[in-house]
């Protein structure tokens, strides 16, 4: 039987919906995201981690700002903002 995570809507625009993963180990300083989109995309969830400053470097973080770049900076915009 697999275990379901809890996911939070963390912020949505047009297409695209950012979520944090609730099951975070304690002591650990990144957060767990998922994008998921229903647009015209290729791919459709891309899971990106954040520790406060900057997003982990990662295969769905290279392709997401090769083909999203505007998508990936409103992640990363929205992410400070929320501090």
């Amino acid at each position: 039987m697999q275990q379901q995570t809890e996911m939070t809507a963390l912020a949505s625009t047009g297409d695209w919906t950012l979520f944090e993963r609730k099951r975070r180990k304690p002591g650990h300083a990144w957060l767990s995201l998922k994008l998921v989109t229903t647009g015209a995309s290729r791919k459709k969830n891309f899971w990106l981690g954040w520790n406060g400053r900057r997003l982990a470097r990662c295969h769905d973080l290279d392709h997401l700002t090769e083909h999203h770049a505007e998508v990936m900076q409103w992640v990363v915009d929205h992410l400070q903002a929320a501090g």
